[in-house]
C-alpha cells in the first residue's frame, strides 16, 4: 500500500478488511492487528477481557511510553468494526503527501489534537504502555506480569535472538507434550538486559555497518 514507509500499511489493511463488499474481516467484531516484531510473552491473555472492560471503545492502544515518538504506540491495537472506525481509519490514513511528512504514530497525534480531543477519546482508549505493548526499553522497565514484548527500535540480532529464545521455549514445550513453558518464553527482563550488555545497541549498528560496509 504504502512503499514509502511500510508502517503506514498496518491502517490500510485494518481499513480495507472492514470493507461492506469484499473485506476479510466485514463478519468480525473485532481485529487485533500486530507488529511482526511483537511477541506474546503470556499465553493466558485474553484481549475479551480488554474488550469487555470497554465496551464503548472503537479503538484501544497502548500509549507510547516515549513521547516523542507520538501518543500510542500502533504495534498492536484492537479495531472494533463499527462505522466510527472505518472513518477514523481513512482519515488517519490521509493522503500521500500527509503519509511522506510523517510517521503514522505522529499522524495520528495530530488528528487526535485535530479532531478535538474529547470526541475522539470518547471512542479511542489509550491504555498503559505495558498494557497491550511494551515499556521501552525492556530490558530495564518489563515487569513479571507484562503479557508482551515489542522489539521495536531493536536491531536485527537482538530481534533474531529474542525470537530464537521464545521460539525455542514453545518448542520445548511442544517436544515435551506439555502445557506450561518458561515465564514469559524466557525473555524475562533480566535475560533481555543481559542480551542488551552483552551485545549493546550501538555495537550492533557498528556491526550492522560493517555488514553493509562489506557487502558494496
Amino acid at each position: 500500500f504504502d512503499s514509502n514507509d511500510q508502517r503506514w500499511n498496518k491502517v490500510k489493511i485494518v481499513q480495507n478488511a472492514f470493507q461492506d463488499s469484499d473485506g476479510w474481516g466485514r463478519d468480525l467484531d473485532y481485529i487485533v492487528y500486530f507488529d511482526s516484531d511483537l511477541i506474546v510473552l503470556n499465553f493466558e491473555f485474553r484481549f475479551e477481557d480488554i474488550i469487555e472492560h470497554y465496551p464503548t471503545s472503537d479503538m484501544l492502544f497502548s500509549r507510547d511510553s516515549e513521547p516523542l515518538n507520538g501518543l500510542m504506540n500502533s504495534g498492536l491495537f484492537i479495531s472494533k468494526n463499527s462505522p466510527w472506525t472505518i472513518s477514523f481509519l481513512e482519515k488517519w490514513w490521509g493522503t500521500k503527501e500527509q503519509r511522506e511528512m510523517a510517521i503514522d504514530q505522529h499522524a495520528f497525534s495530530t488528528l487526535w489534537e485535530q479532531e478535538q480531543m474529547k470526541l475522539i477519546s470518547d471512542h479511542i482508549t489509550l491504555l498503559e504502555p505495558s498494557a497491550l505493548n511494551t515499556h521501552f526499553p525492556a530490558w530495564i522497565h518489563q515487569k513479571p506480569q507484562d503479557s508482551f514484548l515489542h522489539l521495536a527500535g531493536c536491531s536485527s540480532v537482538f530481534r533474531i535472538e529474542a525470537f530464537r529464545v521464545g521460539f525455542a521455549s514453545l518448542c520445548s514445550a511442544y517436544r515435551l507434550k506439555s502445557d506450561t513453558h518458561p515465564h514469559q518464553l524466557g525473555l524475562t527482563q533480566e535475560y533481555l538486559a543481559e542480551l542488551e550488555r552483552n551485545q549493546p545497541i550501538d555495537t550492533q549498528a557498528a556491526n550492522l555497518l560493517r555488514r553493509m560496509e562489506s557487502s558494496k
